[in-house]
């Protein structure tokens, strides 16, 4: 799929990323095949890109919530760097193509009620824990 300068997103570092992993082979749901990341900016119009990005740049977040959106299973996530981090980006002319800007981390898309029962469970420790992102990047998310 193709480099979109639309989609902006970081992912997760550090020892969460093999943990998450564990409790979803535990909970027997398919390994995602993409990185855990946090989405922050999604524009369908940008054809170019609008801003100088932080790849280096570490980004906290502290889980509120394990919950459906859409059509994902997310961590909902709170975080005054995140949200800083997208107002520069709306700053510079971005323009998220949500009502809202609403930080979380997809954990996975594909997976049935009972997956989802068992994730919660398995991951029901995880409100409060604090994640780190980073690799600030230009995604390759398709637009519908």
């Amino acid at each position: 799929m193709a480099h979109n300068n639309g989609y902006v997103s970081v992912n997760l570092v550090g020892a969460e990323v093999e943990e998450i992993f564990g409790a979803l082979l535990e909970a027997g749901v398919n390994l995602p095949k993409y990185n855990l990341h946090c989405t922050l900016m999604y524009d369908k119009d940008v054809t170019e890109q609008l801003a100088v990005l932080q790849p280096e740049a570490m980004f906290h977040a502290h889980v509120t919530s394990l919950d459906i959106l859409g059509d994902g299973l997310v961590f909902h996530l709170t975080s005054s760097e995140l949200a800083a981090e997208h107002r520069r980006l709306k700053d510079v002319g971005y323009k998220h193509s949500f009502d809202a800007f609403l930080p979380h981390m997809s954990i996975t898309y594909d997976f049935t009620e009972y997956e989802v029962l068992k994730m919660k469970q398995v991951l029901a420790g995880w409100g409060g824990r604090q994640l780190t992102f980073s690799g600030e990047g230009y995604g390759t998310k398709g637009f519908d």
